[in-house]
């Protein structure tokens, strides 16, 4: 009987080992599945080949990510002109950077594929963000 308590025992404390091993060998993660993304904490705007980077802080990061996110796209085999294009950079905890190029056009290159945004929404953010830093940089002091 003793030895029959004590198997018991060591399959209680083997068991939830195994589990844990088994989940997370399969990927599975409680915070992807509950919340994809956990932060994103800044974002970054260059226009064309400008050596200003407009560096958004958290809040306008998450604002522009979700304009972003809501944007409708369909593949074309449309180029963005990069000379034209605003290069935009999202960064996000735990996760691989957002990255794209957008046009005036609407023509988006993202990934090495090419979209059109449906809508000018997030070209008109990216460019009022962009207006509104550069100006803030050049804002002389009263």
């Amino acid at each position: 009987m003793v030895r029959m308590i004590a198997i018991k025992g060591i399959y209680w404390r083997v068991i939830p080992t195994l589990l844990s091993g088994i989940l997370l060998l399969s990927g599975c993660d409680a915070r992807e599945t509950s919340n994809p993304i956990t932060r994103i904490y800044s974002a970054s705007i260059v226009y064309s080949y400008s050596s200003f980077k407009a560096l958004l802080n958290e809040e306008e990061a998450n604002e522009l990510f979700d304009i972003y996110e809501r944007s409708e796209r369909e593949e074309t085999d449309q180029k963005a002109d990069i000379g034209e294009a605003y290069s935009v950079r999202i960064s996000i905890e735990g996760k691989p950077d957002v990255s794209f190029y957008l046009d005036r056009n609407g023509i988006m290159r993202e990934e090495g594929m090419s979209f059109i945004i449906q809508s000018g929404e997030l070209f008109e953010h990216i460019d009022r963000m962009h207006k509104i830093k550069h100006a803030e940089l050049h804002e002389v002091p009263h």
